[in-house]
């Protein structure tokens, strides 16, 4: 099936939680910035609060952005939202990123089960723009449960046994796999070597990838 998400040029650049290097990670000001300077496509992650609620935010806990040991689950919005992360940030919910940029793609990973229960109900609220959005993660759990609720009509990356099968496939063609994309590492255990045999097999079946920082659209 063809994805608009999927339907661009054969280079694409993805800011990565909005350009973690160059800005303020997973922040409404770094998805600004990179806009700014002629983004189309963002990458974050979300995550649920206490009381239900889907954040921006990539870590399970606050300890790397402010030095606080408080999970993001065990603490309500009102409260996150009242921590300064960087100084003079806060943690953003994603309807606010989705509803400031209605025409920004997005690239999402749930960090968790919850999330994806989530991200679910809030892209069900965004049905008629689906196509904005592509869904990532390794977890087949939290894949199949966006892909059984949204239908085929939502983008999703393949899964990490999804790739691993993708991989062994180029060398005995006996799975069929139908996913469009996938994220891979840049290198990943032992199977460093074996990567740039995958990322031909990827150009001659036409699939995307995403890499590193970059998805790449291959013919």
């Amino acid at each position: 099936m063809s994805f608009r998400f999927l339907n661009n040029h054969k280079f694409t650049p993805f800011a990565h939680r909005g350009g973690s290097l160059e800005n303020k990670e997973n922040t409404l000001d770094a998805f600004e910035k990179c806009i700014s300077i002629g983004y189309d496509y963002i990458e974050t992650d979300v995550r649920e609060t206490k009381d239900g609620k889907l954040v921006i935010f990539h870590d399970e806990d606050l300890s790397r952005i402010c030095g606080l040991q408080i999970k993001i689950n065990q603490l309500e919005y009102e409260e996150i939202k009242k921590i300064k992360i960087f100084d003079d940030h806060y943690v953003p919910l994603l309807d606010e990123a989705l509803i400031s940029w209605p025409h920004l793609n997005f690239n999402i990973e749930p960090k968790s089960t919850l999330a994806a229960h989530l991200l679910i109900k809030s892209l069900k609220s965004n049905k008629k723009n689906l196509d904005r959005f592509c869904i990532g993660s390794f977890s087949t759990n939290k894949i199949n449960l966006l892909r059984n609720s949204c239908g085929d009509q939502l983008c999703t990356s393949m899964t990490k046994q999804e790739t691993i099968m993708f991989y062994l496939d180029s060398v005995l063609p006996f799975f069929k796999n139908n996913i469009p994309c996938l994220q891979i590492p840049m290198f990943y255990l032992v199977f460093r070597l074996y990567l740039s045999l995958l990322y031909l097999t990827l150009i001659a079946l036409g699939k995307k990838y995403m890499l590193g920082r970059l998805m790449m659209k291959v013919r």
